[in-house]
């Protein structure tokens, strides 16, 4: 007992100004979490570790209507591009030759690229492009679509008016820009996707996609994690700690004879009320 007893007055003491300035339930809760941390110190790395997967991003959701309709914009107008020039499956004709249609081609393909970029930014939080979907394939295949259609319009450039080549020149361009520009970003959501699950094998390997904070969760948790000779000391430990915030005048009296009622595993989970 001496032992435990000095330890949580040591971590009382060292915390003292601290909890001086929170609200005085607060400070119970944090008190006796902090004491039973220094009477059970083997649960400081599952704590460390539950607090590292709360820092990392929340859950995808974003499905809002505007997020929805931007991505099938991206989609649609990514399809468009080779489907201009591109032959049809069902008769093997394209709809426009090379010389009417490498312009809108391009044209489509850099629509299409400019809306992955904004739906690009948001990539953690995106129900479509998170890393846990594997998001970032859908440019690379993008990618491939437009090479295709490049070759196709490059193995055709006979169609286009030698005389007035411009405007397929010009197409051409902008699905060149459109494949670098879209091979780019998926470059960086790989990088993004490889970051995030490095951050949850840091965490202990546990996806932050479930609900709730991880670390309420963890003390919520705590009573199954203690054997029954740590289950006494703790219960010995929030006892001794609500004796000296008391001493400490951080808590009144009557404060400190409620707070014995109560379960330490209830205080221990937040509810001091």
């Amino acid at each position: 007992m001496p032992d435990l007893e000095s330890t949580v007055r040591a971590e009382i003491d060292r915390r003292s100004s601290d909890l001086t300035r929170s609200r005085r339930l607060d400070a119970v809760v944090d008190a006796s979490r902090q004491s039973l941390l220094a009477v059970v110190p083997r649960l400081q790395p599952g704590l460390a570790a539950a607090a590292k997967r709360a820092e990392l991003p929340p859950r995808p959701a974003d499905t809002s209507p505007g997020h929805v309709t931007l991505v099938v914009f991206a989609i649609l107008f990514g399809l468009f591009a080779p489907a201009m020039v591109l032959p049809s499956p069902r008769n093997g004709r394209p709809a426009v030759d090379v010389d009417q249609g490498a312009l809108w081609v391009g044209i489509w393909a850099v629509a299409s690229l400019v809306c992955f970029a904004v739906l690009s930014r948001r990539q953690l939080t995106s129900k479509y492009l998170n890393p846990r979907v594997k998001g970032s394939r859908i440019f690379i295949v993008f990618a491939v679509i437009w090479i295709l259609a490049l070759v196709y319009i490059l193995f055709n450039w006979d169609e286009v008016d030698m005389w007035e080549p411009f405007l397929p020149i010009l197409g051409t361009v902008l699905l060149v820009l459109s494949i670098v520009g879209v091979i780019v970003l998926w470059v960086r959501a790989k990088g993004v996707e490889k970051r995030y699950w490095a951050e949850v094998a840091a965490a202990g390997g546990v996806d932050p996609a479930a609900a709730g904070d991880p670390v309420a969760e963890w003390w919520a948790d705590v009573p199954r994690q203690l054997t029954r000779a740590e289950r006494n000391d703790g219960d010995k430990s929030y006892g001794l700690t609500l004796r000296f915030l008391e001493e400490q005048g951080i808590i009144r009296a009557q404060d400190a004879a409620r707070l014995r009622r109560k379960n330490p595993p209830v205080v221990w989970a937040g509810d001091a009320s």
